[in-house]
C-alpha cells in the first residue's frame, strides 16, 4: 500500500483492515452469533475439562479404570461442532441442529464420568474413621487449584425410621428423623439450612433387572456451607440426634437474613437495592461504593450476518429502563437469599425487508431474572431467562461499572488477560472500522486501580465497555442475523421464512456474576472468582466404610495457590500416565512445588505435545520448578 509504513506490533493482532477489496476482515461478530451454540459449547468443555477429566485422573490413580474410549468419544462429537462455520454460528439450520446432538452427548458422557469418578473416590475414603456408622457421609469434590468455602444445595435422602422418633403427645408436632445436624471429621457442627423435606420411594437397581425394590425415604434439599482444600475433597455428615429443648427460650440476637422482603438483599460483602423498574443498586461494602442501575436491558435492530453486526439506517433503541417490573422474594434465610424479577419488553418484531427500518408490529419478550447471593460470597449470581420470539435485534445486559477513570478493560483469553481499550480508535478510512465489541472468555473487568467491577460470565463471548462516564460493561445475550454466504445478500420474505434458526427462537438462558472489587482485576483475584462462578463443587451422598484415603485431602497441592491454576488433568495421549497442564497467570517468575498424594513414581517435564524433554526429581511425592510470567507447563505423571 503506498505510504504504508512497516510496523511493529504488540499485543493481540486485533488491528483493522486497512485495504479495500480483500478478504482478510477481522469478522469479529461471530462471537455472538447463534449465542445458543456458544453456550452449549463452554457448558461441554467445563463438564470436561474442569470436572469429568481431574475427577476421572484421580479416581484412576486408586484402582478405577480410566474411561479413555467414553472421554474420547466424548471430545470427538465435542470437536464436529469446532468446525469453522460451525462454531461460528455461520452454517445453514440444519447443520447446527445436528450440533446440538453432539452437544448432548458430550455434556452425558462428562457427567456420568464425573459421578462415577464421585463414586470410585468415595470408595477409597476411610469415613469410618471419624464418622458413625448410622451416619450419612456428603463427600464434596473440589476440582479447582485453590482451596473453596462456600454455600451449595445438596440432596440427602435417609430411610424412614432413620431417626429419632420423639412423641410429645401433639399429633404432627414430630416426627421420626426430624432432629440432626450437619457435622464435619472432628464432630463439629457446620451451618446449614433445610430448604424442604418431602416423602419419596426409590428405586434400587439390580443387576438383572431395574427398580426391583423400593423403600421410602425423607429427601431432604439442604444448603450447607462447606470448606473444601484445592484440588481436593472434605467429608461432612448428617448425624441425627436427640431433640434440643429449650425449657427457657431466651431472646436472641437480630437474625442475619441475607434477604428482606423490602427488596434488599446484604451478606458480609456485598448489598442488593432492588428497583421498581428490575434494575439494583449494589454496593461495595468494603468500600461503601454505589452503583445504581444494574440489570437494565437495551435492544437494537440487527440485519447483519454472523460474521459482521449491521444496524438498521433508521433504528431505534429499546431499554427496559423504567419498566413496571415484578419483584418476589423466593427464598431467605441465614445462608441464602433469592429474588425473582419479571420484565416485559415491547420491541419491533422485526426489521423491514430491505433492512432499513426496524417493523412497526411488535412483540413481547418477557425477561425473568432471578438474583441469588450467598453467605460469604463476594458476587451476586444473576440468572436470567427469556423465550425469544422476534427478529433482526440484538439485546444487551448492561452493568454500570461506576468507574469513569478506566480508560482500559482486562478480559480473560487463552492462558491470558487481555488489556484492551475502552476509547475508540480512529481508523479513519480503513476498510475495517473500530470494533467497539470484543471477544471474552469468563471475565470481564473495569478497574482504575483503586476500585473496579468484573462481570464474570458462564459461555457468554461478546462484551462492550461504553465509553459513558459509567464505563457501562455489555454483554451481548442476542445478535440475530439475516444472510448466509449466499450469492443473494438481500433475500425474499419466503427465503427468511425458511431459515429462521439464526434468529435464536426459543428459551435461552444465561448465568451471570457481578463482582464488585477494590485494586486491578490480578489484585481481587477475578480470574479465581470466575472459575468459582463457573465450575461447581460435586458431591456425593455415602455411608461410613472403611478406605485408605484420609477423610480429607488435597490430590495435589500447589505451593502457589491461586497464582498457579490448571488448564489439563488427564490420562496422557499414550496411555502410560497422567497429563497435568498448569499455568502461571501472574507476569512474575514463582518458584512452584507441587506435591501429590497420588501414588507416582516418576514426573516428566514435556512440550504441549507431551513429547519429554527432561525427568524431574521427585523428592516424598513433590517437585519444583521455576514457572515463568504467564508460562505454561505440562508434566506427564508414571502411576506406581
Amino acid at each position: 500500500v503506498k505510504g504504508y509504513k512497516k510496523a511493529v506490533h504488540h499485543g493481540e493482532l486485533r488491528y483493522t483492515t486497512m485495504e479495500y477489496n480483500n478478504f482478510n476482515a477481522l469478522l469479529g461478530a461471530t462471537h455472538s452469533s447463534r449465542i445458543k451454540i456458544k453456550l452449549l459449547n463452554d457448558e461441554c468443555e467445563n463438564n470436561l475439562l474442569n470436572i469429568a477429566e481431574p475427577l476421572a485422573s484421580y479416581a484412576e490413580a486408586f484402582g478405577k479404570e480410566y474411561p479413555r474410549k467414553n472421554l474420547d468419544r466424548a471430545w470427538e462429537y465435542l470437536l464436529k461442532c469446532h468446525a469453522h462455520d460451525s462454531i461460528c454460528g455461520a452454517a445453514v439450520d440444519r447443520a447446527h441442529d445436528d450440533m446440538l446432538y453432539n452437544f448432548s452427548l458430550a455434556k452425558t458422557v462428562a457427567e456420568e464420568v464425573a459421578n462415577r469418578s464421585c463414586v470410585a473416590l468415595y470408595g477409597n475414603i476411610d469415613t469410618g474413621k471419624n464418622f458413625l456408622s448410622t451416619d450419612h457421609t456428603l463427600t464434596v469434590f473440589n476440582t479447582l487449584p485453590f482451596a473453596r468455602k462456600q454455600v451449595i444445595e445438596v440432596v440427602i435422602d435417609t430411610p424412614k425410621g432413620g431417626g429419632q422418633a420423639v412423641d410429645i403427645g401433639v399429633g404432627g408436632a414430630s416426627s421420626v428423623g426430624d432432629f440432626y445436624d450437619i457435622v464435619d471429621e472432628h464432630g463439629d457442627k457446620v451451618p446449614y439450612v433445610e430448604l424442604s423435606r418431602d416423602d419419596i420411594s426409590i428405586g434400587v437397581e439390580r443387576e438383572m433387572d431395574t427398580k426391583a425394590i423400593k423403600f421410602n425415604a425423607d429427601r431432604k434439599r439442604i444448603l450447607v456451607e462447606v470448606e473444601v482444600p484445592q484440588n481436593g475433597y472434605k467429608t461432612y455428615a448428617l448425624r441425627f440426634r436427640e431433640p434440643d429443648i429449650a425449657y427457657d427460650p431466651q431472646i436472641i440476637a437480630s437474625r442475619k437474613l441475607i434477604a428482606r422482603d423490602n427488596g434488599v438483599m446484604e451478606n458480609e460483602f456485598v448489598k442488593v437495592v432492588i428497583n421498581s423498574d428490575g434494575t439494583f443498586d449494589l454496593t461495595d461494602k468494603a468500600t461503601g461504593r454505589v452503583m445504581p442501575k444494574q440489570l437494565y436491558f437495551t435492544d437494537d435492530g440487527e440485519v447483519g450476518s454472523a460474521h459482521i453486526s449491521v444496524k438498521p439506517k433508521r433504528n431505534a433503541t429499546y431499554t427496559s429502563l423504567g419498566s413496571a417490573a415484578t419483584v418476589t422474594m423466593l427464598e431467605s434465610n441465614e445462608l441464602r437469599g433469592v429474588y425473582k424479577i419479571d420484565i416485559a419488553m415491547n420491541l419491533p418484531a422485526e426489521a423491514t425487508i430491505d433492512g432499513n427500518d426496524r417493523s412497526r408490529g411488535f412483540k413481547t419478550l418477557a425477561i425473568t431474572t432471578t438474583l441469588t447471593l450467598e453467605k460469604g460470597a463476594k458476587f451476586v449470581r444473576i440468572h436470567t431467562t427469556l423465550d425469544n420470539e422476534i427478529r433482526d435485534h440484538k439485546l444487551i445486559v448492561n452493568f454500570p461499572s461506576c468507574v469513569p477513570d478506566a480508560d482500559w478493560a482486562d478480559c480473560e483469553s487463552a492462558w491470558d488477560v487481555a488489556h484492551r481499550t475502552i476509547n475508540h480508535r480512529d481508523t479513519k478510512d480503513n476498510f475495517d472500522k473500530f470494533l467497539p465489541f470484543q471477544p471474552m472468555q469468563n471475565f470481564v473487568d473495569v478497574s482504575d486501580g483503586e476500585v473496579g467491577l468484573a462481570v464474570l460470565t458462564k459461555g457468554l463471548r461478546e462484551y462492550e465497555v461504553d465509553d459513558d462516564a459509567d464505563r457501562t460493561i455489555k454483554i451481548t445475550l442476542i445478535r440475530t442475523q439475516r444472510a448466509y454466504m449466499t450469492a443473494n445478500g438481500k433475500m425474499t420474505y419466503e427465503e427468511l421464512d425458511r431459515y429462521t434458526g439464526q434468529h435464536s427462537f426459543g428459551k435461552m438462558t444465561y448465568d451471570i456474576c457481578l463482582y464488585p472489587h477494590q485494586g486491578n482485576f490480578e489484585q481481587a483475584h477475578v480470574w479465581n472468582e470466575a472459575y468459582v462462578a463457573k465450575v461447581p463443587l460435586k458431591a456425593i451422598q455415602g455411608v461410613a466404610t472403611e478406605g485408605k484415603l484420609p477423610v480429607s485431602a488435597s490430590f495435589f497441592t500447589f505451593s502457589q495457590e491461586g497464582k498457579v491454576l490448571t488448564s489439563a488433568l488427564k490420562q496422557s495421549e499414550d496411555g502410560t500416565g497422567l497429563t497435568l497442564r498448569v499455568y502461571n497467570t501472574t507476569d512474575e517468575t514463582l518458584p512452584l512445588t507441587i506435591s501429590t498424594i497420588l501414588p507416582i513414581k516418576q514426573v516428566v517435564r514435556t512440550h504441549l505435545d507431551e513429547s519429554p524433554i527432561e525427568t524431574l526429581s521427585v523428592d516424598d511425592n513433590a517437585w519444583t520448578i521455576e514457572l515463568g510470567g504467564k508460562k505454561i507447563e505440562t508434566f506427564v505423571l508414571k502411576l506406581k
